[in-house]
């Protein structure tokens, strides 16, 4: 089919008279001698541009044009000749009936048309687009990059209507963010050999933090709902308390999760913080330094 460079562009057929219309084909020209059916008179051109795909169907020399979004279309016979010596003929034998007058110069009665339709229309373009990032492990560093890209989300405000649902929600991502924060030491056990390390020196440092056991009790409240073992912190924790609360001098909402450790009420994004701080003593005091994870 006929490629368009864009919209209203014009698109060039040669094709061949019939008593309703005429029949546009791909380029080249089709001699009306050879006598077709009505559904012949309908031709359909592909419109490609790029990422951007249309179709018309449309007749050609009787004004028929259908296509959606169309502007305008408009068309126009540019040259009647004889099929057989190509000597030029009037214009109007292309919609005259038969008997048609004879070639004078040939006696040919067949002839060659070219048409040319002139089509404006909208288009709607979609770009789809894909980026494959240079790093596809799954490894501690990794996993250690998205934990801290996650809190740094957590932290900014919330936009738009303050609902239960969206409290909830926004306090799911906070409750889930320390199962992915405990879950890294299982990470980091799996590369211990690598990193020069025995895996047992992992748990000891999560043991020697008061910061990270806090962050293994709430995720494993958070996995199980109940702890089946002694809490790693001393005190089970709880959530106490989901509140949405506007956040000062600035635009949007968080959820407020409180966090209930004995006797003392804590802010959940707080924990979250701190429990990152706990990560960057405990791998540091391990002689484990991230490096750069794009």
């Amino acid at each position: 089919m006929p490629r368009f460079a864009q919209a209203g562009a014009v698109v060039s057929a040669m094709g061949r008279t019939q008593p309703g219309g005429c029949w546009v084909a791909r380029g080249g020209e089709v001699r009306d001698g050879l006598r077709g059916h009505a559904e012949d008179q309908i031709a359909e051109v592909g419109w490609t541009s790029h990422a951007m795909q249309s179709w018309m169907r449309l007749t050609a020399l009787t004004g028929a044009v259908n296509v959606a979004n169309l502007l305008s279309a408009t068309e126009s016979m540019t040259d009647v000749h004889c099929a057989k010596c190509d000597l030029p003929r009037p214009s109007d034998l292309a919609t005259s009936g038969f008997p048609r007058p004879p070639c004078p110069n040939c006696g040919a009665t067949s002839l060659a048309i070219s048409a040319s339709i002139s089509v404006q229309a909208r288009a709607h373009v979609e770009i789809y687009g894909e980026l494959v990032p240079g790093d596809q492990a799954r490894g501690w560093e990794r996993r250690w990059k998205n934990l801290k890209n996650s809190l740094q989300g957590l932290t900014q405000p919330v936009f738009g209507v303050m609902s239960g649902d969206a409290i909830h929600a926004y306090a799911q991502r906070l409750l889930a963010f320390f199962v992915d924060a405990y879950n890294l030491k299982d990470a980091l056990k799996a590369e211990a050999t690598s990193l020069g390390i025995k895996p047992q020196a992992v748990e000891d440092a999560i043991n020697r933090d008061p910061r990270l056991t806090l962050v293994a009790d709430l995720a494993n409240l958070e996995k199980h709902t109940t702890l089946s073992k002694p809490p790693r912190s001393g005190i089970t924790p709880s959530v106490a308390q989901i509140v949405g609360q506007d956040v000062r001098g600035a635009k949007g909402w968080r959820s407020v999760v409180t966090i209930r450790h004995g006797t003392t009420d804590l802010d959940a994004l707080q924990v979250a913080k701190d429990g990152i701080l706990g990560w960057e003593d405990a791998m540091g005091n391990l002689g484990i330094f991230p490096s750069s994870v794009s």
